[in-house]
């Protein structure tokens, strides 16, 4: 039978078939739920997976991971890292003298935008995947649909939550396009931040105080402020610490991948900022990783760039028509 609707491409609906099954595995483990679902991305699922009781939780902690994020490649281990980002939150607040239950903590793994992927195949996809990832189109694209989803947590409950977001690399980008827009979120932490495009920590209409951002040594990402102002320098913005504590049984995380290790200085300061107790948090008091000088270079590195994307998106078109 003929049809009108467009058919996608066989390596498209592979994607999403594994994309499915992986969501279906973790939605089956204990205490994790089904939030989102869209099968309607340009090559993947998107979606919000729960962890405990996201509707009557006094904390909520919301997610947000960047580049080739995709639930068929990494969702099981995003899950994994929020379950022990829990228990870490779950120890401090009782630490604090809190009677903790299964009301207190809950977390939310979202990839419930289609990131920039870097793993495409031909030309075009790795072209597209280049432009989107020094680009901020997608997270300004996934900005209102993101802010509706978080203003839906305060809004289907009696009580607000205590409402945390953690954007990681691109995933920070995502959150301040959503942020900007208002969500009652109470906390953002950033973490390995390339910038959030913004010069004013006020845009992020978050609470004054409550904007947190972690940049491990070696991290060249965070250094390159490549949308907007570095973190590390942005007045308004509280810096938590990434180095190791001996004294307080805590490691030291480097370079971009890592600020959810178990057992690190960065999970303690991302569980005390969710548990809402910032006094627990430790301050990162360290000089910035790279010289102004450095990062001046970076950012004229950034024009050079745009420049060759305009060559890219000519080359792109052809391979495309051609």
């Amino acid at each position: 039978m003929l049809t009108d609707e467009p058919v996608e491409a066989p390596n498209t609906l592979l994607h999403k078939l594994q994309d499915l099954a992986a969501i279906s595995k973790v939605i089956s483990g204990p205490g994790t739920s089904l939030l989102s679902l869209d099968i309607n991305g340009r090559r993947h699922v998107t979606t919000d997976i729960g962890l405990g009781r996201v509707d009557r939780a006094v904390h909520v902690t919301t997610l947000v991971p960047g580049v080739n994020s995709q639930p068929s490649r990494n969702l099981g281990d995003k899950v994994e890292e929020a379950r022990d980002l829990l228990d870490v939150a779950a120890d401090l607040s009782a630490q604090a003298g809190e009677d903790v239950d299964a009301t207190t903590h809950a977390a939310i793994v979202s990839m419930g935008y289609e990131a920039p992927q870097l793993d495409g195949r031909g030309l075009p996809e790795i072209v597209r995947g280049l432009q989107q990832t020094v680009t901020d189109d997608v997270a300004r694209d996934a900005g209102p649909g993101y802010a509706d989803f978080l203003n839906s947590l305060d809004v289907t409950r009696a009580e607000d939550p205590h409402l945390t977001v953690a954007g990681h690399s691109y995933g920070s980008l995502a959150s301040s396009h959503a942020l900007q827009h208002g969500t009652g979120v109470d906390d953002f932490v950033a973490l390995g931040s390339p910038g959030t495009g913004v010069d004013d920590v006020a845009e992020l209409k978050v609470p004054h105080g409550h904007v947190h951002n972690l940049e491990a040594k070696g991290d060249l990402v965070a250094d390159s402020g490549w949308f907007g102002r570095d973190l590390s320098y942005l007045d308004g913005v509280r810096q938590l610490d990434t180095a190791g504590h001996d004294d307080l049984g805590l490691t030291e995380v480097r370079g971009h991948t890592s600020y959810y290790a178990s057992g690190s200085t960065s999970q303690h300061n991302v569980a005390a900022v969710a548990s809402g107790h910032h006094e627990m948090a430790i301050d990162d008091t360290r000089a910035p990783d790279l010289t102004d000088e450095v990062r001046d270079d970076l950012r004229k590195a950034k024009g050079w760039v745009d420049d060759r994307l305009d060559d890219l998106r000519g080359s792109a078109t052809w391979c495309e028509e051609g």
